[in-house]
Formats: C-alpha cells, structure tokens, sequence
C-alpha cells in the first residue's frame, strides 16, 4: 500500500487551487475543512454529518442524531470516484419532529438515511418516502483532486 501524502486541491473559477491539505478525504475533519474553506459557510464537527460512498451498496448511510435538527446543520456527501462533495444546508426548523417521523425511518434517536450514489441529481431518500434532498435543501459542489 502506498502511504505517501497527496496534496488536496479544490476546484475555483474552472481551475485547481492548492489546500495545504494532505490525504485522501476520506473522513469528515478533511471534508468539514474543505467545505469551510471552499463555501461561505458556518460548518463544523458538531453541527454536520458525513458520508461517503458505501463500496459494497453503492449509497451514502447517513444516521444524523436529532439533536442536530434543533439548529442549522450541514450534510455532506464525498462521492470520492467522482472527486465532489456535496454540501446541503438544512436550516433550523425545516425538518421538525411532527414532519421527521413521516418522512424518514427512525432509528433510536436517529435519522436513518440511505442515498442512492447513483442518483446524483434528486438525492433521494430510499429508507423514507423518498425525500428529495436536492429540492429541499440549498446545495453546494465541491470539486476536488489529488496531485
């Protein structure tokens, strides 16, 4: 296995701009950070949730606490063949507790969210009723590559 740093760049104005990041991104720190540095947003460890591409099931498992419905938060998603991560806003309010036993599975004290990776331009929930992501929630791309 080849341990060697990769130096993360990120896509601006159709070309690559360096991030003293090194790594692959493959957990959340990286992906928070990028996404901070990348968009105009307030995200960080606590208020977000991450997930990147199930190999065996070809989905995002996403298992956001409800707590976290309580204020703004930010989900993302790192499709990690693609080079993008997906970034969508869910305001404070916008899923409340009478609206998320309709619309998503529970699990404890859980969402339980499966997304089809495929699906790249609904996002919808396949545990649920469907719920589109991409309709419901303001949605950044970020782009990225290894060099």
């Amino acid at each position: 296995m080849n341990m060697a740093k990769k130096h993360i760049y990120f896509k601006e104005k159709e070309e690559y701009i360096f991030s003293p990041l090194q790594g692959e991104i493959y957990d959340k720190y990286l992906a928070v950070i990028l996404a901070k540095n990348t968009i105009d947003c307030k995200i960080n460890k606590n208020n977000s949730t991450y997930s990147k591409i199930n190999n065996a099931d070809v989905v995002w498992w996403l298992n956001p606490t409800l707590e976290k419905l309580e204020y703004d938060s930010y989900v993302l998603l790192n499709d990690q063949y693609r080079f993008k991560i997906y970034v969508f806003k869910i305001d404070k309010g916008t899923i409340t507790e009478e609206n998320y036993r309709k619309i998503f599975k529970l699990k404890l004290n859980m969402l339980d969210i499966n997304i089809n990776a495929n699906d790249t331009v609904s996002f919808k929930d396949t545990l649920g009723i469907g719920f589109p992501f991409d309709e419901c929630f303001p949605k950044s791309i970020i782009e990225y590559t290894y060099k």
